[in-house]
């Protein structure tokens, strides 16, 4: 079975001597070029002649002198050459017009003449070496396997070449020179590559040392351009090369892609052999920890007077995270601080989702640069896709260095307007949560924090009765009642309340708001009565000072609540009130309850 021969273009130019050196006319035999070729496992030859090649009687040979380095150097002089440990040849020895392949070892002396090689030695094993006749350009190709050259101390790690393709031309060689005194090797250094590769678990800044046969070097696993994550050591010799790395305290070392020792890799590298070894170091990573964790009302951060509580919806405040991480800070993942409301008073655990009214996540993903996100938020399709809760990014900071083990994080939010009312008990706890590249964590609370009441109402512009006859009643269904839409948002209870302006006015004229509620009012003056809905029966008085028309709004959401009945009754006096365009300010509001 034949090896797989190298690509045409893959071949090494030895030597030429396209015109025979002035000698007499060329035949088949005669060389123009030599090669050679090599693996892990062969050696191959190459001749081209300047006919096609053949076999013509016994005497047709193509013979390779092969030097191991051991001994005499190779050397010809004349029709000798001298030093080499093996003869390499094939002939067609029983005529039969098929070569025969001989490998045999070197007479005493390490000679042989073009004349003295015997006919039909033993023949090499077929595994061990063979020929073929190349296709095209007039190739003949010889290969011989590497293990049966032996294997001489130290390793071969190059060859020395001579060759010849018959006894009768007296151009013993061919190339380069005809039979002239010269050393007559052409030296194969059959080198290989080993390639060490760097592999962090999780990739990181930590350089890694190594030593042995390769020298000493640095090789790191992070996108500093410092040092390399790899190196490749070329044109090296056959033999094993130890190459140990010093593994850094706080990581553990696995090898692959060649046998090892402890932290050494013991590397074989045949001729030709191109090795990558691969140094894969997990770090046996620390759970980090909280030192601390508090929200201030200003960037101060260490005045106690600063110590945020109560909150109020829709102002700025600071959550500050003290972190440790013995692995460095580097090696965080995440930061997070969770502010809560705990419903029950029981200091539960933080919640693993957000929500408008109870629950914000504040997460800073460790830079550098870092990124600072907030559920919830206003983009889709995360739901709910509506809310006031807001990250001040440009607030937030992350400690500068974070090749150090301590360090702080602070996250600049605003309240939404629903996060829960809890001022007596104050109920709204908050967690820093601190998770490394291994995904270990740690964390802290602070509790009993107080969220104070929040309320917000939108009202329309205006509302018209138009022309109105005097002495209109509230029951007059013609012009009453004016309704109008109202929205309020508020975090608890919350009263929604009504009041007027004593006088209302118009071309130098007045008229005074009734607060008895006369239905007709006495002369000159008029008087109103509201609800929150269209029902004349539960409507009230409205005076100078606020009445609540609902004693009963709670907690709404971030959209609030629109009661499109609010609505209002005019009763005017019979006389007394010139006719002009009266106009005055009704004032509504959203009241803590």
């Amino acid at each position: 079975m034949q090896p797989s021969w190298p690509a045409d273009s893959s071949w090494i130019l030895i030597d030429s001597d396209p015109d025979e050196s002035g000698a007499s006319a060329q035949n088949f035999r005669d060389v123009l070029y030599t090669y050679y070729q090599y693996d892990s496992e062969y050696l191959y030859f190459r001749m081209q002649t300047v006919d096609p090649p053949t076999f013509q009687s016994v005497q047709g040979r193509y013979k390779w002198f092969i030097d191991l380095g051991t001994g005499d150097p190779l050397q010809k002089s004349g029709n000798t050459i001298s030093g080499s440990e093996y003869v390499f040849f094939v002939e067609d020895c029983d005529d039969d017009t098929q070569g025969d392949t001989y490998l045999i070892p070197a007479l005493s002396g390490g000679g042989y003449s073009g004349w003295s090689v015997p006919p039909c030695p033993p023949q090499a094993a077929s595994d061990n070496a063979g020929y073929r006749f190349g296709s095209g350009g007039n190739f003949f190709d010889q290969y011989v396997k590497l293990s049966a050259l032996g294997t001489p101390q130290p390793p071969i790690y190059q060859i020395s070449l001579a060759w010849a393709t018959d006894n009768e031309n007296p151009n013993l060689e061919q190339a380069p020179n005809l039979d002239s005194t010269d050393s007559g090797d052409v030296p194969i250094r059959l080198s290989g590559s080993i390639t060490i590769l760097k592999n962090a678990v999780p990739d990181d800044a930590q350089d890694f040392q190594f030593s042995g046969d390769l020298g000493s070097f640095i090789l790191d696993d992070d996108t500093d351009p410092t040092y390399p994550n790899s190196l490749t050591f070329y044109n090296l010799p056959p033999y094993r090369y130890d190459v140990t790395e010093s593994v850094p305290l706080g990581w553990n070392l696995s090898i692959s892609g060649a046998p090892s020792t402890g932290n050494t890799a013991n590397i074989d590298l045949g001729p030709g052999d191109n090795i990558t070894v691969t140094f894969t170091n997990t770090l046996v990573a620390t759970p980090p920890t909280v030192d601390d964790i508090e929200i201030y009302s200003d960037a101060g951060l260490s005045n106690p007077v600063s110590l945020a509580n109560p909150m109020t919806p829709q102002s700025t405040y600071y959550a500050k995270a003290t972190v440790s991480s013995s692995d460095t800070l580097a090696y965080l993942q995440t930061v997070q601080i969770t502010i809560f409301y705990d419903s029950v008073g029981t200091d539960p655990i933080a919640p693993i989702t957000s929500d408008n009214q109870t629950c914000a996540m504040l997460t800073c993903t460790v830079g550098p640069p870092p990124s600072w996100t907030i559920e919830p938020n206003n983009n889709p399709p995360n739901p709910p896709n509506n809310t006031t809760w807001q990250m001040v990014s440009g607030e937030c900071s992350q400690p500068a260095n974070l090749d150090v083990t301590t360090g702080d994080w602070v996250f600049a939010f605003v309240p939404g307007k629903v996060a829960t009312e809890s001022v007596a008990p104050a109920d709204w706890d908050a967690q820093s949560l601190a998770t490394n590249q291994a995904n270990q964590s740690g964390e802290l609370y602070v509790r009993d924090k107080a969220m104070n009441w929040y309320g917000e109402i939108t009202v329309p512009a205006s509302v018209d009765w138009g022309t109105v006859p005097m002495g209109l009643t509230f029951e007059n269904a013609t012009y009453n009642p004016q309704t109008a839409s109202i929205k309020y948002i508020a975090n608890g209870d919350y009263f929604e309340d009504i009041k007027s302006s004593d006088n209302w006015t118009g071309s130098g004229e007045y008229v005074m708001l009734d607060v008895t509620g006369g239905n007709p009012p006495p002369t000159g003056m008029f008087a109103l009565m509201a609800d929150n809905t269209a029902n004349l029966g539960s409507a009230l008085v409205v005076t100078t000072l606020y009445k609540h028309i609902n004693a009963s709004g709670g907690l709404t959401g971030e959209d609030g609540v629109t009661v499109n009945t609010n609505s209002l009754w005019l009763s005017l006096c019979e006389i007394g009130i010139a006719p002009v365009l009266y106009s005055g300010t009704i004032y509504l509001q959203i009241a803590e309850r």
